[in-house]
């Protein structure tokens, strides 16, 4: 199956801003900051996903890969595309049209 195929929804971009104040990186790597993983998905990637497909708890992640760090102070731009066959919705963190973390998700009821 390619992109074009109608299960396959376009991409949704959201472009967002991490601040330099941002609570996230309270603690995390003071001297270099990064921001966690964990906080990508809690606090860009779920909710966006959930906002744009529905969906509840988190079911799966599948080939989540972190390429290039987030630092404060960085525009992103956040894409999401969901397969209605499966109900996974691919996800891609971009810095400078570059990937910095991608990888597919499925949420509790986001099959439709």
């Amino acid at each position: 199956m390619n992109d074009s195929s109608p299960s396959i929804s376009p991409w949704r971009e959201f472009h967002l801003f991490i601040p330099n104040d941002f609570q996230r990186f309270e603690g995390h790597f003071p001297q270099n900051q990064i921001l966690p993983a964990v906080s990508q998905m809690t606090d860009f990637i779920l909710p966006h996903a959930r906002a744009s497909f529905g969906g509840g708890a988190l079911l799966e992640l599948r080939r989540v890969k972190w390429l290039a760090p987030l630092r404060p102070g960085t525009s992103i731009i956040l894409r999401l595309k969901k397969n209605a066959n499966t109900g996974f919705i691919r996800f891609e963190l971009l810095i400078l049209a570059k990937v910095a973390c991608l990888g597919s998700l499925r949420l509790e009821n986001s099959y439709s």
